[in-house]
């Protein structure tokens, strides 16, 4: 079934706004999201791999939920809203900020320079994707070889990348990104180590965030000091957050960063004073899979993007499918 799924995709048409692209150039919308300026060539390319590997199993799993609920009627796949696949994405005038904006920190390079950057590094790894290699699963070996995992990757982890279990190819097996003795693992980050970000917030500044949840409608008043209405209850061994209130609304890291505008479940409260409250976060992003600052780091010393996708995926390997072209 996943080989069915796979060479479905060769014809796959996805659309975006009023416009429809091919698999592979879907991806640059995908990468777009999270591009780092300044990213190494081998890092990029293995962000690449990464991204598609994501990209094929979102499309291997809404090609066989659409096959089954169709009850053996002949589909027509061709064209695939984005909105469907469950994926992150930009929209090309959002794409144009996000590189125009990179290009703005340097100063010399136009938005369009760095398209065709993460265009070459798609082109660089056409239809390279990741496999689960781990002998311990109980999918049947043929099968896991072509079955597409959806990988995970952050912008910069806390110190240490965060350990995963879940649903990864699509199927019920829980496998982990990483083999059983790696919890979780060095981020690898460099000189971006740990991204330490301090954000201090005034009594008002916190009210106007958390205004609607509930248990912190009485913020404003002076007898109660800001961290009380934030209880951390458990971390995971990277640090981050996994069981926490705001107020008396139970959450995860990931939800209360949002609200707090930080960049990453791995944060802590103090009080500055009466009225304010310091906010100390490390990392960028879920912290999950690969961290895009680390493979730029292992990139600089010489990695390639095959090294560095080994390092951040030990269980999963690159297979090849080469009926998906680019425009």
């Amino acid at each position: 079934m996943a080989e069915d799924a796979l060479t479905d995709m060769a014809g796959v048409r996805i659309q975006v706004n009023n416009c429809t692209v091919n698999v592979e150039n879907f991806l640059i919308f995908m990468i777009s999201v999270d591009y780092q300026p300044d990213m190494e060539e081998e890092a990029l390319k293995a962000f690449a791999v990464a991204a598609r590997s994501s990209l094929y199993a979102h499309l291997n799993r809404y090609l066989q939920e659409t096959a089954a609920e169709s009850d053996g009627e002949e589909q027509n796949y061709k064209t695939i809203h984005a909105d469907k696949l469950g994926v992150m994405y930009d929209e090309p005038a959002e794409m144009v900020c996000v590189f125009s904006e990179a290009a703005g920190l340097e100063g010399k390079e136009h938005w369009a320079d760095i398209y065709d950057y993460v265009k070459k590094a798609v082109e660089m790894t056409g239809g390279q994707y990741l496999v689960c290699t781990d002998k311990g699963r109980e999918t049947e070996a043929a099968e896991a070889e072509s079955v597409p995992v959806d990988v995970l990757w952050h912008g910069c982890s806390a110190g240490n990348t965060r350990f995963y279990e879940g649903n990864l190819t699509g199927q019920e097996d829980g496998i982990s990104l990483y083999s059983p003795q790696l919890k979780s693992m060095d981020g690898k980050d460099g000189e971006f180590s740990r991204a330490v970000t301090i954000t201090v917030y005034s009594r008002r500044e916190l009210a106007q965030l958390l205004w609607e949840i509930p248990g912190t409608e009485d913020i404003l008043e002076k007898e109660k000091i800001l961290s009380s209405y934030i209880t951390i209850e458990n971390r995971d061994s990277s640090g981050y957050i996994t069981e926490m209130s705001l107020g008396n609304r139970e959450m995860t890291g990931e939800e209360a960063a949002q609200l707090l505008q930080v960049s990453s479940g791995c944060f802590y409260v103090s009080d500055l004073s009466d009225d304010s409250l310091k906010i100390v976060t490390f990392g960028i992003g879920r912290g999950y899979g690969m961290s895009l600052a680390g493979a730029s780091a292992m990139a600089l010393q010489g990695a390639d993007y095959r090294e560095i996708l080994e390092y951040y995926f030990p269980v999963c390997g690159v297979n090849n499918f080469t009926s998906l072209g680019t425009e």
